[in-house]
């Protein structure tokens, strides 16, 4: 894989980063302990610092080095103000992925007044910390109400959180709003079809899996959604028992890949906090060969998973 390659990649884990920050500011404003909040935060910012500057960008290190200093000035709680500060760093840092561009108004310090940055702040939705009593989230997608129910009624009772749609056009308007983590949907709909859906949500960058469940499996409806990133395809009328063996297997692979891309922003933390040492040292050969390994467990997890 070449080295744009694992940019991309590295941007795709990047925004993880960010949405674990977002998600632990966002609990604490909710009333989380502030040092399971803070730790959360600290580690997102200082993760991606160090692996942007692995990668060579530069702007975005820089960036992320001002909000982690500052971050650490800050003890027992966030100051007034600093938690929409640190909101509006994270929406900056997501632009640069988009427009390469950062534009933010870095501050040295909190005072006693309310930070502000003139900048848009990530809207805040009551849906924005989820449950986490929910094994997971799915979107279940099709025209037929019977088929919705019986699809819905199926997941909520494994211990699912479900949002219906009846046609995949609805999917498509709302999906910004957030993704799911798994989508089971029809075909033929009649305002925009499931391999249509699919192939929209992936121009729009969506990677979030997809199952099928239609009684139009044809070799070519396979062949095309494989193409547009469809998981696995179920023919109606669907045994209740096989789609939640499914849909089981596939969480399972969705954790797995979690673990994974813990344990990787963690060696990635660690290489951030050793890397000035080892500079200092003069160990730049060591340098060199902790980036390679770095950059070999992104490839085989790109490959892998």
């Amino acid at each position: 894989m070449e080295l744009d390659d694992l940019k991309e990649n590295f941007m795709l884990e990047a925004t993880e980063l960010l949405d674990e920050a977002e998600d632990a500011l966002l609990a604490y404003d909710n009333g989380a302990d502030f040092q399971d909040s803070y730790n959360k935060v600290f580690r997102s910012f200082h993760s991606l610092k160090g692996a942007s500057g692995m990668f060579g960008l530069d702007e975005l290190q820089e960036h992320m080095h001002k909000l982690e200093s500052l971050l650490d000035k800050v003890k027992e709680k966030f100051p007034d103000g600093s938690v929409d500060y640190f909101l509006s760093g994270i929406d900056q840092a997501r632009r640069y992925f988009t427009e390469d561009v950062i534009e933010f108004d870095h501050v040295d310090s909190f005072d006693s007044k309310p930070v502000t940055t003139g900048k848009t702040i990530t809207q805040r939705k009551e849906d924005t910390i989820e449950s986490r009593d929910h094994r997971g989230h799915i979107f279940v997608v099709d025209d037929e109400q019977l088929i919705l129910d019986l699809l819905s009624e199926s997941l909520i009772e494994a211990g699912y959180r479900v949002d219906c749609f009846l046609d995949g056009k609805e999917v498509v308007d709302i999906i910004d709003e957030g993704t799911p983590d798994l989508i089971v949907s029809d075909i033929n709909m009649p305002q925009m079809d499931g391999l249509t859906m699919v192939q929209t949500l992936k121009d729009k960058g969506v990677t979030t899996p997809v199952v099928f469940v239609s009684a139009f499996v044809t070799k070519e409806a396979v062949l095309t959604g494989l193409k547009s990133g469809a998981h696995y395809f179920i023919e109606k009328p669907f045994d209740e028992k096989f789609l939640l063996s499914l849909v089981a297997s596939i969480f399972r692979s969705l954790d797995a890949k979690k673990v994974i891309n813990r344990s990787i922003d963690y060696v990635m933390y660690q290489f951030a906090n050793h890397e000035e040492v080892l500079r200092n040292a003069g160990m730049e050969k060591e340098i060199e060969v902790m980036k390679n390994e770095i950059k070999t467990l992104l490839r085989l997890r790109q490959e892998l998973l």
